[in-house]
């Protein structure tokens, strides 16, 4: 299952969801989850708040935390959140995350978007479920808990979980709007704004 995603920093609190990155340096294609331990390097050291320079940076070919290297080693899991949005089925989120933690992983992919459909995150262009986004802020606190990061995909290519081709069929019956395929994903502005809307709620 394709994705185009953004690894997106986010610092979890109980009440609020942000990025802590400035609109210059947002359109970047991807940005990490600090949702570790504040080293980068290794998910077993004492638990530290958050703090702007333990995010990963680039360093000519390298990622680097504090100044030191980090190395990637993670999995896919994409159905974290949607398995969060049941609190009877939060113990299996916790447990991959604490198991993942303990081989020494650093980093997990998930999903962050549900677009649609019979379980949504995003319902309707600007209209959100606000349990799905709890939802997703249990599975941002467990990986903080596990000292891992995540990498947060924000629409599927396919239509699993609603897709390119949700965008497609919201211009088209919520905006009036001729679109041929769901290449115009990329290309029309009603489409692309609906997307853009949803990463800036998404990522407060």
């Amino acid at each position: 299952m394709s994705t185009m995603h953004f690894a997106i920093t986010m610092e979890h609190r109980a009440d609020q969801r942000r990025l802590p990155w400035d609109e210059e340096d947002g359109n970047a294609a991807e940005k990490e989850v600090e949702t570790g331990d504040g080293s980068g390097c290794s998910p077993y050291g004492p638990k530290r708040a958050y703090q702007e320079e333990s995010f990963a940076r680039v360093s000519g070919n390298h990622f680097i935390v504090n100044g030191h290297p980090f190395f990637a080693n993670g999995f896919n899991a994409y159905w974290l959140m949607d398995k969060s949005y049941d609190v009877y089925e939060r113990d299996k989120v916790s447990s991959a995350l604490q198991q993942a933690s303990g081989y020494g992983l650093t980093v997990v992919r998930t999903w962050a978007f549900s677009d649609g459909g019979g379980r949504p995150l995003q319902i309707s262009p600007g209209s959100y479920n606000e349990d799905m986004f709890k939802a997703l802020d249990f599975v941002v606190s467990e990986a903080s808990k596990y000292g891992l990061r995540l990498i947060l995909c924000l629409v599927n290519n396919w239509s699993d979980y609603g897709g390119k081709n949700q965008y497609i069929q919201w211009a088209r019956s919520n905006a009036g709007h001729y679109v041929n395929s769901e290449d115009d994903f990329f290309s029309s502005d009603v489409v692309k704004g609906f997307y853009k809307n949803n990463i800036k709620v998404t990522k407060n």
